[in-house]
């Protein structure tokens, strides 16, 4: 016969389980580069390097040289040089000095330093207070800056006088230590002459 009329339609089943996760899609574009970091801290030092290699020795300008002692006392005069016994270093000839003498020859011009020292005392039965001098004379005429003074109050003091010049020196010149006044006594006296340049 006929097919009868289509039903109700019925209530809507259960939700089914949950499908199999699709594929990862494509990566995405990279984001934009993010701020510079805070500079970290310093490294430690690293350990020092090798020593480098010694310079080369320098020209020695030294071409003469004296040193002259006289240690025991002496009193000369006013206006008298002092005299020195004993040559205990010479270097080169271009300084002549005969021992127990007070003059030096310079025999090879140049500019020379010179430096002396003495211990002064007041000679017994000195009008004391009385001033000691010294100074260069460089062919009888005082070598300017070379000057020592002290002024001597009782017999028992002793002060020591000592002074460093530089000065040109001509070939020939004589130079000498000299004592500017009398009463004046003199012990362990030195002098040292070198040339230091042409």
């Amino acid at each position: 016969g006929a097919t009868g009329p289509t039903g109700a339609t019925g209530p809507t089943g259960d939700i089914g389980p949950t499908g199999a996760t699709g594929p990862t899609g494509a990566t995405g574009p990279a984001g934009a580069t993010g701020p510079t970091g805070a500079t970290g801290p310093a490294g430690a030092t690293g350990p020092a390097g090798a020593t480098g290699p010694a310079g080369a020795t320098g020209a020695t300008t030294v071409s003469s040289a004296l040193f002259s002692n006289n240690t025991a006392a002496q009193t000369p005069g006013a206006n008298t040089a002092l005299a020195f016994s004993t040559n205990e270093t010479e270097l080169g000839t271009g300084i002549t000095h005969t021992t127990g003498d007070s003059s030096f020859t310079i025999n090879d011009a140049g500019t020379y330093l010179v430096t002396y020292n003495s211990n002064t005392t007041a000679e017994a039965g000195a009008s004391v207070p009385v001033t000691a001098s010294l100074s260069l004379q460089l062919d009888g005429s005082e070598v300017t800056g070379s000057s020592a003074t002290a002024t001597l109050s009782a017999e028992d003091v002793t002060i020591p006088l000592a002074t460093s010049v530089i000065v040109n020196i001509a070939d020939g010149q004589v130079l000498t230590l000299v004592n500017a006044n009398d009463e004046i006594s003199y012990t362990n006296s030195s002098i040292t002459i070198t040339k230091i340049a042409e």
